[in-house]
């Protein structure tokens, strides 16, 4: 009986091969996935291709080993409410070889996390740049030019939603046989049991003839069927497979976060368990060691958030990871990541001011169109070098002071009564400071009178009117307020024994906030841990106004 097993496996392939329903054959190319931003608080949409250096990352077991280009890509968010969310044009950067990105995935555009809480698809359109694919079995197919992937998450998009990128194949050349669907396969190969058990063996006397009639074949379909069947995984170290680069491929040490696909973890692995190290070449020495943030399932793969070190300097790292629960494993490749620190150069004596420069790739200036006492609302982008596009900011109050972090290439700026503005890339948001009076000065009152930004720590300053504070020879009371532009969170505010200046400055290599008044008094606020503040006073007379 056992001998003639081989013939009944046989004939049930091939039954159910010609029972099976018709299909287009898919090849799948790469996903387009939520995730967290650089940032804590962002959200954005990304692109993994599987092809070429990725090549053996998703479903397939028959995979894409040529490289696949992707063009023409265009994003639709549809929301709740049946509105769609308003996207940059392009909302999507190649994450190039030269930036330490593959060259074949792309990266979407950071926005507030707030814009996605109505969310609940996003449909990609886009172009193969090739339509002739190589397959791992050594085939080639061709396929359909374009392609449309849509995640779907009626609760709202969230970090790991993802869908598929798949092309369809339209012509196919080599000698791969035609696999049925495996219900079609199952139900037959049921059937075919039901009745050997009826007239076992008339049927195996009749299966043995075709299969004697199909022998050269004999041994690759039983081996096929075998291969049906779960094999248990040798014991010892699992290996993880790595995307070639991290997604996005560059990030701020101390600030940002990157996510990379794998393949292979252990099941039930979580990422406090993942151990994660940057080393200058693959397998080299950690230059830093960091614990995964987050992980998702992404299909068969599984992509890792995890936070870029503070502690790392500006340079190209390679990233790999191991654990020990709930089983051994460790990565047998490295995903690239270009790392930029900030500059201490940028990061010092950056002052409040009635405008911001942003000092990066591009070269902007963020321009308020108020004052204390009078203009009106609304901020402008100016470029100034660079590709940058000019733009304007509507805003609902007067805005009198910006400041920016040329590091992370965030705006902040502050409007005459207590609200806040965030400008990040095209999209500006609002905060409420704690400021609950006004402060006075010679050029007029405000609630939140100014803004420098602390980039050595991620940080706004907001000078301001609060009660409890000093008053100065023009009335008023006054204080400041910490802003954590990682999470856009206040810290208490702080009333001040003097008069708060029209115009502090940061000092971040000595952790001071300079404020020197109108009532000759040189203000200096020493930043603790945590951001505490320390006030020293110095009286040194004249009418002081900015530093």
């Amino acid at each position: 009986m056992i001998r003639k097993l081989p013939c009944f496996l046989a004939t049930a392939l091939f039954v159910g091969a010609a029972l099976a329903p018709s299909v287009a054959a898919q090849n799948t190319v790469g996903d387009i996935q939520v995730d967290a931003g650089l940032t804590p608080g962002d959200v954005q949409l990304d692109i993994n291709n599987f092809t070429g250096v990725n090549a053996g990352l998703g479903p397939d077991s028959n995979y894409i080993t040529s490289t696949v280009n992707l063009s023409d890509l265009k994003l639709v968010v549809n929301l709740s409410g049946g509105g769609t969310l308003s996207e940059p044009s392009p909302y999507f950067t190649l994450d190039t070889t030269a930036s330490g990105g593959d060259g074949i995935s792309w990266s979407g555009t950071p926005e507030p996390d707030s814009d996605f809480s109505d969310a609940i698809s996003a449909v990609l359109t886009g172009t193969f740049l090739d339509t002739v694919f190589d397959l791992s079995d050594g085939t080639t197919v061709t396929v359909d030019s374009t392609f449309t992937a849509t995640i779907t998450d009626s609760s709202g998009l969230s970090n790991g939603d993802f869908a598929y990128i798949v092309a369809t194949d339209t012509t196919s050349t080599g000698t791969s046989p035609v696999v049925p669907e495996p219900e079609p396969f199952v139900l037959v190969l049921s059937g075919l049991a039901g009745l050997a058990g009826f007239r076992r063996r008339m049927f195996i006397a009749a299966a043995c003839k075709a299969c004697r009639n199909l022998r050269p074949l004999g041994a690759a379909i039983t081996l096929a069927a075998l291969l049906l069947v779960p094999v248990a995984k040798a014991s010892g170290t699992a290996t993880v497979r790595l995307a070639a680069s991290t997604n996005p491929s560059t990030g701020l040490a101390g600030f940002n976060s990157v996510t990379v696909l794998g393949t292979g973890y252990p099941a039930g692995v979580i990422a406090s368990g993942i151990t994660v190290d940057f080393s200058t070449s693959c397998g080299g020495k950690e230059a830093a060691t960091e614990k995964g943030s987050s992980i998702s399932a992404i299909g068969p793969d599984e992509s890792l958030t995890l936070a870029i070190p503070a502690s790392l300097t500006a340079g190209t790292y390679y990233v790999s990871v191991s654990g020990s629960s709930p089983s051994a494993f460790a990565s047998s490749s490295c995903a690239k990541i270009l790392v930029s620190a900030t500059s201490t150069t940028l990061a010092a004596c950056v002052p409040t001011s009635s405008l911001a420069v942003v000092a990066g790739s591009n070269v902007s200036a963020y321009v308020p169109f108020g004052s204390w006492s009078a203009g009106n609302t609304g901020i402008e982008e100016v470029p100034l070098e660079g590709a940058g596009a000019a733009q304007n900011f509507p805003t609902t109050g007067i805005v009198n002071s910006c400041a920016a972090n040329s590091a992370t290439g965030e705006v902040v700026c502050t409007e005459n009564s207590t609200k806040v503005d965030l400008i990040k890339g095209t999209t500006l948001s609002t905060l409420t400071s704690g400021s609950n009076s006004y402060s006075d000065f010679t050029g007029g009152d405000c609630q939140n009178c100014g803004v420098g930004i602390n980039a050595s720590n991620n940080t706004a300053v907001i000078a301001m009117g609060l009660v409890g504070g000093g008053s100065g020879p023009y009335g008023g009371s006054s204080g400041v307020q910490i802003l954590n532009l990682a999470n856009n969170t206040f810290n208490t505010p702080v009333p001040l024994a003097n008069i708060v200046s029209e115009d502090i400055s940061i000092d971040s290599g000595r952790n001071l906030i300079l404020s020197p008044d109108e009532s000759g008094v040189y203000d200096l606020l020493q930043i603790g841990a945590g951001n505490t503040l320390t006030e020293y006073g110095n009286s040194i007379g004249g009418t002081l106004d900015s530093a």
